[in-house]
């Protein structure tokens, strides 16, 4: 099979409306419903659950998952060339380690997932505020890799 990009596009032109779907029933599943349920609850709650993100990394999906998007599906450090919907998680957990109501999963209606270990996101500089004068990317970098050194 080729790995260049036109293949790789190629491919995913049949796809791209299941993969749409997919990936948008992973984020409600792992990223909406989650909060909308804390926010339902209780203001408190959901200030809890959007301050996520600082809390001590857990295999939890509610607390590791960070995002969810569509992507080449990498296995072993390779490229698949196979169109997948990624899972981007804080820290990715070997599976050894995980009890089976963490485990992420494999696929979603026959769309292959990936889990991807990321970074915290963050928001981009406004139209204000360049990336020259605070909206400094690696000073973010920087605070996020502290913050978690000190949990």
């Amino acid at each position: 099979m080729s790995r260049n990009g036109s293949h790789f596009i190629e491919q995913a032109i049949g796809k791209i409306s299941d993969v749409r779907e997919a990936k948008n029933a992973l984020a409600q599943r792992f990223i909406h419903a989650p909060r909308a349920e804390a926010a339902i609850r209780t203001p408190a709650a959901f200030a809890a659950t959007a301050r996520a993100v600082t809390a001590p990394i857990s295999p939890a999906p509610i607390h590791n998952v960070v995002g969810v998007g569509v992507g080449e599906k990498i296995s072993d450090g390779k490229q698949t060339g196979a169109l997948a919907v990624k899972l981007l998680v804080r820290l990715k957990y070997p599976q050894s380690e995980l009890d089976s109501k963490h485990l992420l999963p494999r696929d979603i209606d026959g769309i292959p997932t990936d889990v991807e270990e990321t970074w915290l996101f963050d928001r981009l500089p406004g139209p204000q505020q360049s990336i020259h004068d605070g909206g400094n990317l690696r000073g973010r970098r920087e605070r996020q890799e502290r913050d978690l050194r000190s949990q």
